[in-house]
């Protein structure tokens, strides 16, 4: 959509940590919850740790997608700001009912398309930001696109403030360094 924003990043553990600092400083809150499949690259996850930020890790099926009868039984308890739907493997998870999910809770929806190299069926256009990770398609180092949508479908946020104000000052927080291309070249090579 012309509406779309990217941001590029070199991986989507920064995307992640971006999402959650500009959710801070959208709703004026701190530290979301962040609900997370139980089945997760735990690397994307290491600066939202380190950060302190609150991870839940919501259960899945055997097929990969959210089981939704636990979803909403554990909601009640451990109410979700940020909902992360994966797109195992390039396969479309359960974008609607994602939606649907996140509006009756008042949660952020972030799809992670890791493993998806462009939008296609119902992916990138219900939830609120998208996460593709070109570095997995590509033998480049890194490459992550975080895409910011338009968000209009959540009527609970507050539409005053300015999302690309927020996240500007989310960006603010990233490390000032980039990280070094040795570690990832010692990995192709033992790959060979």
């Amino acid at each position: 959509s012309s509406s779309d924003i990217p941001h590029w990043f070199s991986k989507s553990r920064f995307s992640i940590f971006i999402v959650a600092r500009w959710w801070e400083h959208f709703t004026n809150k701190k530290s979301p919850l962040i609900w997370v499949p139980d089945y997760f690259c735990d690397e994307s996850l290491e600066i939202l740790r380190s950060k302190k930020y609150s991870i839940h890790f919501y259960p899945i099926k055997n097929d990969l997608l959210p089981d939704w009868e636990r979803c909403y039984l554990d909601a009640q308890v451990n109410k979700p700001d940020i909902f992360i739907l994966v797109h195992y493997f390039g396969k479309p998870s359960a974008i609607k009912k994602t939606r649907e999910f996140c509006d009756q809770f008042q949660a952020i929806f972030l799809e992670d398309a890791a493993h998806v190299l462009k939008p296609f069926d119902d992916i990138g256009t219900l939830s609120d930001f998208v996460l593709y990770s070109q570095y997995k398609f590509f033998t480049i180092p890194d490459g992550a696109l975080l895409v910011q949508r338009k968000i209009t479908k959540n009527h609970w946020l507050d539409h005053n403030m300015d999302s690309n104000k927020s996240m500007t000052e989310a960006m603010n927080h990233l490390p000032k360094k980039s990280p070094g291309t040795i570690g990832w070249l010692m990995k192709k090579v033992a790959l060979k």
